[in-house]
């Protein structure tokens, strides 16, 4: 009415309505309010993905790859994997691998006491180490190296795509895989390489002399 609608009348818009003396054709919804309290009611157990166990991805390579192996870079992996139309024990890479959407979700079961190995992420501290560090140099990829060969999901793949993904360093030491006269395990941190590391030296002879004289005297004399 205009004495709960209008404020000069006494109303307002906070003012509800009378309650009908009609009844309804309709359960009524909730009016509870939301409360400070905490739930008395425990919410749903949190889910965790697993992978498909049995699914392998081989493509170019003897080398069967699970779906771990996406993990390093997964927009790029799964679409390369996915647009192939790759399909393994019946399921794609979209259907199989947590990374790429897929997997199975099962109940995550939490634990109650405190973990018995040591965590693999260091803790931060305020303080400075009192033990001084005996290799204070910091390793670093050849940014310019990039897988070789035309395998999908393996050629063209650069060091920082293999982000902490060790799995990957046997399988592109394959000297198809060796791209700028190095392999992965020559240019990359994670597989033992780095930028400051030499490509192979080559075992053929140069039809050409050297630029750069020899800090080493020869064992054979030179014919004049």
């Amino acid at each position: 009415s205009v004495s709960q609608a209008c404020c000069i009348c006494g109303g307002s818009k906070l003012l509800s309505p009378s309650p009908s003396i009609a009844s309804s054709d309709r359960p009524s919804a909730s009016s509870a309010l939301p409360t400070s309290q905490p739930s008395q009611i425990a919410s749903q157990s949190p889910s965790a993905c697993v992978d498909e166990p049995d699914w392998r991805f081989v493509q170019g390579t003897n080398v069967a790859l699970g779906c771990s192996a996406f993990d390093a870079a997964p927009s790029l992996f799964c679409k390369q994997v996915g647009d192939i139309g790759f399909i393994s024990n019946g399921k794609s890479v979209y259907e199989a691998c947590c990374v790429c959407g897929g997997g199975q979700h099962v109940e995550a079961a939490s634990s109650q006491r405190p973990s018995q190995a040591p965590t693999v992420i260091p803790t931060l501290s305020s303080h400075p180490s009192r033990v001084p560090t005996t290799a204070p140099t910091v390793c670093e990829d050849d940014d310019n190296w990039m897988s070789g060969g035309t395998v999908p999901v393996l050629s063209g793949l650069s060091c920082d795509a293999l982000g902490e993904n060790e799995s990957y360093c046997a399988v592109l030491d394959d000297p198809q895989f060796s791209n700028f006269s190095k392999s992965v395990s020559q240019a990359c941190c994670i597989c033992g390489g780095s930028k400051l590391l030499s490509p192979s030296p080559s075992i053929a002879s140069s039809d050409r002399p050297s630029v750069s004289p020899s800090n080493s005297a020869s064992a054979l004399p030179t014919s004049q």
